[in-house]
């Protein structure tokens, strides 16, 4: 093992230094000095109250990681550096104080990628897999680790990675964390998608998708319903509008203010302007706050994606979750494209699911 390890360094001294890789690995390196980097990145997403949570769980990987690593397998194995024992091989940056095997760094590095990757995108999952490599490999480039001392760190953090999950999935703790990151790739996926409607299809779409909804309303019996104003890409509503207004009904429409959404009576004459994410809201000079009875009221809500159980995922402020909540017992009706309803999508106790989910192809119910 020793004689491979140090053919493979001399093979990198001698076929891949250049003074631009070196100043590059250099800089790399520098990163994870005594874990910089990863301990800075764990200390932010403890700050943030969103991922605190897994902020924690990266600090006590981290600490295993340094407890086994550097304080016990180091101290215990005592493998001198390779610049000391390999005739030829030329360090690239001062001394190592400690003993070789394992590799901080890339104990350091690993840990906190094979950690953090059961709760993030693909795009970061990726993103930190790339730089805990190159700073792995930045340790052979600059000639203080043998290969076996960074191959033996990256196993030794998956196993204190697959430690960290099954406790993690015992206690619970970042159960939210893993919904509320499901939820965001869906809104990631799902917007790309539906940017690329042309308007004739979203158009064409929404007229079958209004006259289902009118035929719905026609055999309920509520007298006031509460419907959103459609943009970009949704399901147009104006037809419904037009239809409920003609046959009686109050209709309210929503204006959102800082985190709080409020229903207001819709009139043919009532001047609307462009508020939250460009979307038309009354004016509140004019308009009349609608207060619906609970046992009178159909709420017609758009939404980001659905799926077959019908569990709503909207854009993640929660608007009409908070709303309805307070008001169980409404009837609620969504609106979507086709292509708009998945499989399955993640969902938690706080989401609304609607009664009946329209496309233009079937009612979900």
């Amino acid at each position: 093992m020793w004689q491979i390890d140090g053919n493979i360094l001399l093979w990198i001294q001698d076929y891949l230094r250049t003074p631009i890789l070196t100043d590059f690995f250099k800089v790399i390196t520098s990163l994870a000095n005594s874990g910089a980097i990863w301990i800075i990145l764990t200390i932010i997403m403890i700050i943030n109250k969103k991922t605190r949570k897994i902020g924690c769980l990266l600090a006590y990987a981290e600490i295993a990681s340094f407890f086994i690593n550097n304080l016990m397998l180091k101290n215990f194995i005592a493998r001198i550096r390779p610049y000391d024992a390999i005739e030829g091989l030329t360090r690239l940056i001062g001394v190592q104080k400690d003993f070789s095997f394992p590799s901080g760094h890339t104990a350091a590095s690993f840990v906190f990628a094979f950690t953090i990757s059961k709760y993030v995108s693909k795009g970061e999952k990726i993103f930190y897999y790339i730089l805990a490599s190159l700073i792995a490999f930045s340790r052979l480039y600059l000639g203080v680790h043998y290969p076996s001392d960074v191959i033996g760190a990256i196993i030794i953090s998956f196993i204190i990675a697959v430690i960290v999950h099954k406790i993690d999935e015992k206690i619970g703790l970042t159960k939210d964390y893993k919904v509320d990151v499901k939820k965001d790739l869906i809104r990631y996926e799902m917007r790309d998608v539906l940017s690329e409607m042309d308007k004739k299809t979203v158009h064409d779409n929404s007229v079958i998708i209004q006259e289902k909804v009118i035929e719905l309303i026609k055999n309920s019996n509520e007298h006031t319903i509460l419907v959103y104003m459609n943009s970009k890409s949704e399901v147009e509503t104006d037809k419904i509008i037009e239809f409920a207004i003609a046959n009686g009904k109050k209709v309210g429409i929503p204006k959102v203010d800082g985190k709080k959404m409020t229903f207001y009576e819709y009139r043919e004459d009532l001047q609307l302007t462009e508020g939250y994410m460009g979307i038309l809201e009354p004016n509140v000079e004019e308009a009349k706050e609608l207060i619906p009875r609970v046992d009178d009221t159909l709420v017609i809500m758009p939404g980001l994606a659905f799926d077959l159980r019908r569990n709503r995922l909207g854009h993640g402020k929660g608007y009409y979750d908070k709303y309805l909540s307070e008001k169980r017992g409404m009837h609620l009706y969504a609106l979507a494209h086709e292509i708009q309803i998945l499989p399955k999508i993640a969902s938690d106790a706080n989401d609304v699911r609607p009664d009946i989910i329209v496309t233009e192809k079937r009612l979900i119910k």
